[in-house]
């Protein structure tokens, strides 16, 4: 992230204290570089999972991080933050973790179920198809990877 423009979001996490089984963020912050419109959705970013669950961290949709900064969902700033959150969780929680392993987008928390019955009902062909019917892979475009998986599996048998 050096030569930017770029969002770091980075969290501590804290062993479970006997209260609870799950650990949370103790502590929140981020670092961008050349991009300052990016300021604000990260600071609210960081100020809303202070003390949350790595759960419930993992479950901030794309809209969430919207809604806590004031801006558009489909605004650079707010993407690009999302996605920094989602790659702060990847070490972990893993990739296929981020909000649970049957979600395949997270910026939208698009179940890969329902990405799978959509396929099968429309008959969907390509990943852009996908983003029209159910907005999987408009987000961030981290899970078009996943989508171009879930578009190559064999039918379902009855």
């Amino acid at each position: 992230m050096e030569c930017g423009p770029g969002v770091r979001v980075t969290f501590r996490i804290a062993d479970p204290d006997g209260a609870s089984d799950e650990p949370r963020i103790d502590a929140a912050a981020f670092e961008t570089v050349r991009f300052e419109d990016a300021r604000g959705p990260a600071s609210a970013l960081c100020r809303a999972l202070l003390g949350a669950t790595v759960a419930q961290a993992a479950a901030a949709t794309l809209q969430d991080v919207a809604a806590w900064s004031g801006l558009a969902p489909a605004s650079q700033p707010v993407r690009t933050v999302h996605y920094a959150k989602s790659m702060a969780l990847v070490g972990i929680l893993g990739r296929g973790a981020r909000q649970g392993p049957h979600v395949t987008c997270t910026c939208f928390h698009v179940p890969t179920e329902a990405i799978r019955a959509a396929v099968r009902s429309m008959r969907l062909g390509t990943v852009e198809e996908i983003g029209r019917a159910v907005r999987a892979g408009t987000g961030c475009g981290s899970c078009r990877p996943e989508l171009e998986k879930l578009l190559g599996e064999p039918p379902a048998t009855s």
